[in-house]
């Protein structure tokens, strides 16, 4: 089909619109896909949640991790002390490579007790 164009305003919408016949329109609207709870072994939560306990918390720099045990590794990347809790803890962000590819994973890790500490949530 061949269409002729002119000035939009004197042509009408409706008659430009015959001229994309079977063709899609790309509005740049997206769905995004359900969001996934992301699931960390035990083994690789209690390794983050030391890391993040033990971190300074003066001057931050990327904390690296590893757990040969899952083969799970990442880096940590922020942390910020949250005052807004009762208890002695901290909000970081982590990446976790794994063998289907790498998550980041935002979280609070709490002190559970004076040497320990504990992730408390994830999302």
């Amino acid at each position: 089909m061949r269409c002729s164009w002119r000035s939009a305003s004197a042509v009408p919408l409706i008659v430009l619109m015959g001229c994309t016949a079977n063709h899609t329109l790309d509005l740049g609207i997206t769905q995004s896909a359900p969001k996934q709870e992301i699931v960390l072994p035990t083994d690789d939560r209690a390794v983050i949640a030391d890391k993040v306990g033990s971190a300074p918390t003066e001057v931050f720099k990327p904390i690296p991790w590893a757990n040969p045990g899952t083969g799970s590794a990442g880096v940590i990347e922020s942390i910020a002390t949250d005052t807004g809790l009762d208890r002695d803890c901290r909000v970081f962000i982590t990446t976790r490579q794994k063998l289907d590819g790498t998550d980041r994973v935002r979280g609070i890790a709490c002190r559970s007790d004076p040497k320990h500490w504990t992730i408390d949530r994830l999302g």
